[in-house]
């Protein structure tokens, strides 16, 4: 019976975190329609390697002029069955430091989604439905203006703060924290070969500038190739991700954002994950702190023999147990400050058991 129980467990712990495999969009940022030999180049990677991509593409210049189709081949490139275009902002300028969008109002915010997507729809004959926002800048309009655009789809940086919106899907790059450390192709690959969670996301999101000589694109190729041929991997774009059925809210979004202590694990790993897992690991986290934090109410109680005496020791442990949860499940303090409250709510009645003897 035991030996049962014990088996059903270890298959119930599989299914739970590697029945399915990590979820991978591969973005590139920055295209435009006019010709680029090194995203000429990507494009016929992918396309010869059978690799879904994402493709952040930028309709017009500063000016509002529509960038010119000079190239024909290019063009088929582009409009290739494994590629999705996605609107990465009108012009892609910085204005005033807050990228393209950060400073708008409603209104101009509109005008831009409007012209942008009407250019790039009408230039491929697609339904553009993902937006990727220049410097990853946003503002409170985004997902009135978005759903009035039929743009179901964001993708920005992994700790931006937007605006929330309950029937948009938010696909965040989830590497951006870890190329700093590893680069662009070591941390995918790590990502993707220690990675196994059932409905883990990875979005790779790389430049031109990423691609500087034959090195970098051998990693690259390398990276396609291990996509392709292991089992626990599948590619997608943002939009089959989508239709695929795997949704991730703005509370999915949010619950991955979510960095004190334990949950700062689940970083290290360059995926976007399921929404329960990130908030039992902040709950663990958060009664971890709370804890630490009544040790030594703990041990006293268990010295205390007046009745009164422990009714008070344990209204005062509730009090705290309250305020450590709470301050490490909200972020009010950071990991170490939390620690250091946690030690001195333990100083209290040890000074007390100090003083009585």
């Amino acid at each position: 019976m035991n030996k049962r129980f014990f088996i059903a467990l270890c298959a119930l712990f599989s299914f739970v975190f590697y029945a399915n495999a990590v979820k991978v969009v591969f973005r590139l940022d920055d295209p435009t329609i006019q010709f680029d030999s090194v995203h000429s180049h990507v494009l016929k990677l992918f396309i010869e390697k059978e690799v879904p991509l994402s493709i952040a593409l930028i309709p017009c210049t500063k000016a509002e002029n529509l960038y010119e189709l000079n190239d024909s081949i290019y063009w088929e490139l582009l409009n290739a069955s494994n590629i999705e275009i996605a609107l990465h902002g009108l012009t892609h300028e910085d204005i005033n430091g807050r990228g393209e969008f950060g400073g708008l109002s409603s209104e101009e915010t509109n005008r831009r989604f409007q012209k942008g997507k009407r250019i790039v729809e009408q230039s491929f004959g697609k339904t553009i439905n993902t937006f990727i926002p220049p410097f990853n800048a946003t503002n409170a309009s985004f997902p009135e203006n978005m759903m009035k655009n039929s743009l179901l789809i964001l993708s920005a940086d992994m700790f931006q703060h937007v605006p929330c919106e309950g029937n948009i899907q938010y696909y965040p790059e989830t590497l951006g924290h870890l190329m700093k450390q590893k680069g662009i192709w070591n941390a995918a690959r790590e990502s993707l070969i220690t990675c196994k969670e059932k409905h883990a996301i990875c979005v790779i999101m790389f430049h031109a500038y990423d691609l500087p000589d034959s090195s970098a694109w051998q990693q690259l190729e390398n990276l396609l190739d291990l996509c392709k041929n292991e089992d626990e991997i599948e590619l997608y774009t943002f939009c089959s991700l989508y239709l695929s059925g795997e949704r991730s809210s703005w509370l999915r979004y949010r619950a991955n954002q979510l960095t004190s202590g334990l949950s700062k694990l689940l970083l290290m790993k360059g995926v976007l994950h399921p929404t329960w897992l990130c908030l039992l690991v902040h709950t663990i986290n958060a009664l971890i702190y709370m804890l630490i934090s009544i040790i030594g109410l703990i041990f006293l109680l268990a010295r205390t023999s007046s009745t009164k005496s422990r009714r008070n020791i344990s209204v005062f442990m509730l009090i705290i147990c309250v305020i450590m949860f709470c301050s490490a499940w909200f972020h009010l303090l950071s990991p170490l400050k939390l620690l250091l409250i946690a030690f001195l709510f333990n100083i209290i009645p040890l000074l007390f058991l100090i003083k009585n003897h």
